[in-house]
């Protein structure tokens, strides 16, 4: 594995709707006055803005999952926890703070086996915790990787560049998707003759 990565894409979609003034008056009346206005809501131009933002990944995601059988639930929780203590000293050698190693599951449940007779019986217990590390040095993604596979119990369910904090690349995807829409909505009413109001 490499740690050149690409860039990755925040991608967002605005809809708008923008209601435009007809080009005959309406008369809308009451008890007391008659009033004329120009408009009706039910005329309106509903456009789509897409828009997306490149940025570069800051972060390595790694999702780990140990599980191990025991004769007894106790003996296969104490495997498994003596595979994910391992696995929590890999990642701290390797820099990543303690509240970067999260635990994602955690499951004991008894795995049977079928007798001659139809009867089943418990044949042993499987204990599963999964962890999720963030890793923000990107150059120990490679070395993090194949130390964690120490052993046959460990498997890597997944594994992803990403962004950690993507607040401001959704507003500067949805301010210019927005714009985009909007842009789209002035043409379409220019093309029909019409007036916009306010989306």
């Amino acid at each position: 594995m490499t740690t050149l990565t690409q860039s990755i894409v925040i991608g967002l979609a605005v809809i708008i709707a923008a209601y435009f003034l007809s080009t005959r008056p309406v008369t809308i009346k009451d008890a007391t006055t008659h009033t004329t206005a120009w408009g009706v809501t039910m005329n309106s131009i509903s456009v789509q803005g897409e828009w997306k933002v490149y940025a570069d990944p800051d972060i390595f995601l790694l999702s780990i999952a140990v599980s191990s059988i025991g004769n007894t639930s106790a003996e296969a929780q104490t495997k498994t926890q003596s595979d994910i203590e391992q696995l929590r000293s890999i990642a701290q050698k390797a820099g990543i703070a303690t509240k970067d190693i999260q635990t994602t599951q955690m499951s004991i449940y008894p795995e049977y086996e079928y007798l001659p007779s139809g009867a089943t019986r418990t044949k042993w217990f499987r204990a599963t915790h999964g962890l999720t590390i963030k890793i923000r040095d990107l150059k120990q993604v490679d070395t993090v990787i194949s130390q964690v596979t120490f052993s046959d119990n460990v498997q890597i369910q997944s594994m992803a560049y990403d962004i950690d904090d993507k607040t401001d690349l959704y507003t500067e995807a949805r301010k210019l998707g927005f714009e985009k829409a909007k842009q789209k909505a002035t043409e379409l009413a220019w093309l029909a003759t019409v007036t916009l109001d306010k989306p």
